[in-house]
C-alpha cells in the first residue's frame, strides 16, 4: 500500500490482506495534523495495490 499526504512517514508499506486503514496509518507514523482527519473511516478494509492520500485540510 502507498500512503502520502498528511502522514508523518509517507511511503509504501506491506500489509496483510484485509488490514484496515488505521493499521496503515499507524505503520506510517500517524497523522501530521490529527484534527484534520475526523471524517476518515479508519476501519475501511484496504485492497492490494491501493494508494491512499490523506488530505491536508
Amino acid at each position: 500500500m502507498k500512503i502520502y499526504g498528511n502522514i508523518k512517514n509517507p511511503g509504501i508499506y506491506e500489509l496483510k490482506e484485509g488490514e484496515i486503514l488505521k493499521k496503515l496509518i499507524d505503520k506510517a507514523g500517524g497523522f501530521i495534523n490529527n484534527k484534520d482527519n475526523l471524517g476518515l473511516d479508519l476501519d475501511s478494509v484496504l485492497q492490494d495495490g491501493q494508494v491512499i492520500y490523506i488530505n491536508f485540510r
